[in-house]
């Protein structure tokens, strides 16, 4: 798992620059970013540069911090700038700037996922419920974690199935005594 990420520090500087670059530019679909740059101009498109500008930068400064992370025995961005700084408000103030950044961007493709699934099941599934099913199911995957969390929802799964199999069992009985007492 510690090399999922980065592929333990195999891919060379260059790889970096572009995955990076891509995917800062890929948080939006083309439509969003024709959307975009039709509503403000091309003020939008200047921002979308410099993301690209950013995530460069960050490509040139990653395996500097992850050999400074390493050595200092840091397993955060800001727990390392804490240590390297001797402040506990640098911690904070890293955290809170990851927050402002992050429930945003997840509540967004949360509820972008919630409109998703509405669309595939055309309608069948509303996106609200369609949500709270996601929402449910990524958190238990996040707080049981790794494999253990994959098998407890397999399982889980299996048991619904096997319910909804006996269930439809039951019902088709009940259908077909149904219909021979109204036959005979």
């Amino acid at each position: 798992p510690g090399h999922h990420l980065d592929a333990g520090l195999a891919l060379p500087g260059w790889a970096y620059a572009f995955a990076s670059a891509g995917v800062a530019v890929a948080l939006l679909q083309p439509v969003d970013h024709l959307r975009l740059l039709a509503a403000y101009g091309f003020q939008y498109n200047q921002t979308v540069l410099a993301l690209i500008v950013v995530a460069l930068t960050a490509t040139l400064f990653q395996k500097r911090i992850w050999l400074a992370a390493r050595i200092t025995g840091a397993r955060t961005l800001g727990e390392l700038l804490g240590a390297h700084y001797g402040s506990a408000g640098i911690r904070l103030y890293a955290l809170a700037v990851l927050l402002v950044f992050s429930l945003p961007l997840a509540a967004t493709l949360l509820g972008e996922a919630g409109g998703l699934l509405e669309a595939a099941t055309g309608g069948a599934v509303p996106r609200l419920p369609g949500l709270l099913g996601l929402a449910v199911f990524l958190f238990l995957f996040s707080a049981l974690g790794g494999w253990r969390a994959v098998v407890y929802v397999v399982a889980g799964l299996t048991v619904l199935w096997l319910l909804l199999m006996l269930l439809a069992a039951g019902v088709s009985v009940a259908a077909l005594d149904a219909v021979a007492t109204i036959r005979g």
